[in-house]
């Protein structure tokens, strides 16, 4: 039973990072899930409890639950900017919403598990971020064709590159592809970050 949708706001100096990006989310989330969604008062719930927040840099929850009322809470967030060691794991790929309960395949901040579709050995997202790699000078990452969520610092890393001057390349490609690469990894709550494989990487994938 669809609970309801959710997405996690980085609050940097008390000011919401992307926040637009944020409840655009909500709003696309809970029409595919045919949620009632109030924007404007959704927008005055999200003032409130901001003028109401004490935390300075926090994690800022916001779920739309499955009858449209809303959920808003902070909890201290600091960010290490840890070099995150990343494993595997193969399963069904699961859409582009992130459905209740939160998908979590490990409990450690700095460690993350990288999801491959099972059917066709592709990358396809982390279980929280989404995946770059770069290899000489051209970047690469999975496209958004339905099978990962595309989240919000994804498309801001992208518009970087690009107006950086960076080749990238949305296409698909097996995990093979990130031996010998610089692996980064997404979050709208930490940003970009590097990563490095837990071990070495089977040729036979």
């Amino acid at each position: 039973m669809t609970e309801g949708v959710f997405t996690t706001v980085r609050i940097a100096d008390f000011c919401p990072v992307w926040i637009e990006d944020h409840i655009l989310r909500l709003k696309n989330g809970a029409e595919k899930l045919n949620i009632p969604f109030d924007e404007d008062h959704l927008i005055n719930s999200v003032i409130k409890s901001l003028d109401k927040n004490v935390i300075p840099n926090a994690r800022m929850r916001m779920i739309l639950k499955k009858e449209g009322t809303s959920e808003i809470n902070f909890e201290p967030f600091e960010d290490k900017k840890e070099l995150f060691l990343i494993s595997f794991k193969e399963i069904e790929p699961q859409g582009s919403l992130k459905r209740w309960p939160f998908r979590k395949h490990t409990e450690i901040n700095s460690e993350e598990v990288i999801l491959i579709d099972k059917s066709s050995g592709d990358v396809l997202e982390g279980s929280y971020t989404n995946i770059f790699i770069k290899k000489g000078d051209d970047f690469f990452t999975p496209p958004d064709d339905g099978k990962i969520v595309a989240g919000i610092c994804r498309k801001y890393f992208i518009e970087y590159l690009k107006l950086k001057g960076c080749n990238i390349y949305e296409k698909r490609f097996s995990k093979v592809m990130l031996k010998n690469s610089e692996i980064f990894l997404t979050n709208a709550l930490r940003g970009v970050v590097k990563a490095k494989l837990r071990e070495p990487v089977n040729d036979r994938f």
